[in-house]
């Protein structure tokens, strides 16, 4: 006569443990998702609007007022994205009679703005009643910006 013998076997896990399981997986998944994603999909665009220039003219020397006022408002409007290279040319024009005077530098006073290059190259020599026109190249800053931009200008 032959005997069975019934060999224990490990309890067959229940098929809701494991949808309960990969549930579990797939809302971690998704929260994670929705973490990383929040931080580059819907923020805003970064625009830079420059609606004026404020041009500060600072004369050294025996003379000054040749290139007009020390405080001037220039008429520009531009906008670009953030941190966007633009250029912008700045024309000086030399009312001077007699004498040859120097544009030794042209400087940004607004926060957030980099001048990159300017063209020609300074110091420049500016002869009496002669116009020079500045390419200057400017990096915005790389956040939202509406506003004037600020211009110093040092002569001699």
């Amino acid at each position: 006569m032959t005997q069975q013998v019934n060999v224990p076997q490990k309890p067959k896990r229940k098929a809701t443990k494991y949808v309960v399981t990969a549930v579990i997986i797939v809302i971690i998944v998704i929260a994670i998702i929705a973490i990383v994603g929040s931080q580059h999909i819907g923020n805003p665009t970064v625009t830079v609007s420059i609606n004026n220039i404020n041009l500060q003219i600072s004369y050294t020397g025996l003379t000054s007022g040749y290139l007009g006022p020390t405080s001037q408002v220039l008429s520009y409007s531009n906008s670009v994205s953030g941190s966007q290279q633009f250029s912008l040319t700045l024309t000086l024009t030399s009312s001077a009679l007699l004498l040859t005077h120097y544009i030794n530098s042209i400087t940004l006073n607004t926060n957030g703005f980099t001048l990159v290059s300017i063209s020609p190259n300074l110091p420049y020599s500016l002869s009496p009643g002669s116009s020079v026109s500045f390419t200057l190249t400017i990096q915005a800053p790389s956040y939202n910006f509406n506003g004037p931009l600020n211009i110093l200008v040092s002569t001699s």
